[in-house]
């Protein structure tokens, strides 16, 4: 019973995570995941924005307002290589905050033909 008890304070105790602080959403950081090798946990966390962006394209109306239209046929290894050719095309933009420089990215490769007021 008392090993329980430990094991159970153990788990509830918090444990210090890196702080937002500490956190690179640079677009400089989110490429360096995306050439990591597929099997690495950053690979992981590339995939899982890209994958966000292109259901947000995709499923809402997120589409509209920063103008891309998207093929349903694009998959998320499509939206990749877009997305890291646009961050060899613009080294200059690495330091930009991931989210903008992948929606500048979509809306290049996926431009509308009227964009929408």
């Amino acid at each position: 019973m008392t090993t329980f008890l430990l094991m159970a304070m153990l788990w509830s105790t918090p444990t210090p995570i890196r702080s937002q602080e500490q956190f690179d959403e640079s677009f400089r950081a989110f490429i360096s995941n995306c050439e990591r090798p597929k099997a690495d946990f950053l690979s992981g966390v590339c995939m899982g924005q890209l994958r966000t962006m292109l259901i947000l394209f995709k499923v809402t109306a997120l589409g509209d307002r920063v103008h891309v239209c998207m093929p349903l046929q694009v998959t998320v290894g499509d939206f990749e290589k877009v997305v890291l050719k646009y961050a060899a095309d613009h080294p200059e933009e690495l330091h930009e905050g991931d989210i903008l420089e992948i929606l500048k990215a979509a809306e290049k490769a996926f431009p509308c033909e009227a964009k929408r007021e």
